[in-house]
């Protein structure tokens, strides 16, 4: 038995930006899973179309034929029909996972990173539990040297929610290629999709009305990543953002070269100078 199923999916081509980018994105966050320090995990990838770059030994691609959800790029289409796309194909992901015997399963966003630790971390707590929130974690903003630590991060994640598998009650017996988005959305109890499949930030009270509440996770054991062009929230970082430092590097196995780090660093100090002496100026005028 794994420890644990990563389930992620990938958007319709016809609805991304650069769908060269959205693979480019998808490898880092496999890169981030990769460098666990437990290899008892699978990672199922739910897709149009394989990716164009390897395919690694722990992750499984499952191939649907969803059309789009509708016209133009992700980021501008209403949250139901992200919802509908992206909902359906986690269902076909969390059924697929079924035949790994998965103790737990997490819905992983396809441009985000985990801690190395994480796996491990679920090993080493003995008792048995319904799942666990992340609500402490990172924003990054890709491509710089700059990071937040984000309190109540499972409200703004959606990589933020591990839940133990017999919990996952989806009505659908096994996964099966037949699969339509319509049969899933007729099938799957609607509170249950809306609430865990699609919407992060209801996860927690879902549990707790039905009184299997999860855990707060003890570690900050993920890492959002903004700024990329394809996220659908269009976050940024601010300016009072902090250093990024080694040790994040390593542990979420942020791919960053040594060079371009120091460049960012020192980027973001003059630009951190800058600012605060333009505070002080218009106050003293």
């Amino acid at each position: 038995m794994i420890t644990i199923a990563f389930i992620t999916t990938m958007r319709n081509p016809a609805n991304a930006n650069d769908y060269k980018k959205c693979e480019e994105l998808l490898e880092k966050t496999i890169n981030s899973v990769e460098n666990s320090t437990s290899n008892k995990y699978k990672i199922i990838v739910v897709c149009n179309q394989l990716p164009t770059f390897p395919i690694r030994e722990r992750v499984e691609y499952v191939l649907v034929d969803f059309p789009p959800p509708g016209k133009g790029s992700a980021s501008n289409l209403g949250f139901s029909a992200s919802k509908y796309d992206a909902g359906t194909k986690r269902v076909v992901g969390l059924l697929y996972a079924k035949k790994y015997n998965p103790k737990f399963c997490m819905l992983l966003d396809s441009d985000d990173y985990i801690s190395k630790h994480l796996i491990s971390t679920i090993d080493n707590i003995k008792s048995k539990v319904n799942g666990w929130i992340i609500d402490k974690g990172y924003m990054y903003q890709e491509n710089t040297a700059q990071i937040n630590k984000v309190e109540s991060f499972n409200q703004l994640c959606g990589s933020s929610n591990i839940i133990r598998s017999d919990l996952i009650d989806l009505t659908i017996p096994s996964y099966n290629t037949a699969l339509t988005q319509s049969y899933i959305i007729e099938s799957v109890q609607s509170e249950f999709f809306d609430q865990v499949i699609c919407k992060h930030l209801t996860v927690a009270d879902f549990f707790v009305n039905i009184n299997l509440p999860l855990n707060k996770f003890p570690i900050r054991a993920a890492l959002w990543l903004v700024g990329t062009g394809e996220n659908r929230s269009g976050r940024t970082i601010n300016i009072k953002s902090s250093y990024l430092t080694k040790k994040i590097i390593n542990e979420f196995n942020i791919p960053i070269n040594r060079v371009e780090y120091y460049l960012q660093v020192l980027k973001l100090s003059v630009f951190k100078i800058n600012y605060l002496l333009n505070k002080v100026r218009n106050k003293y005028r």
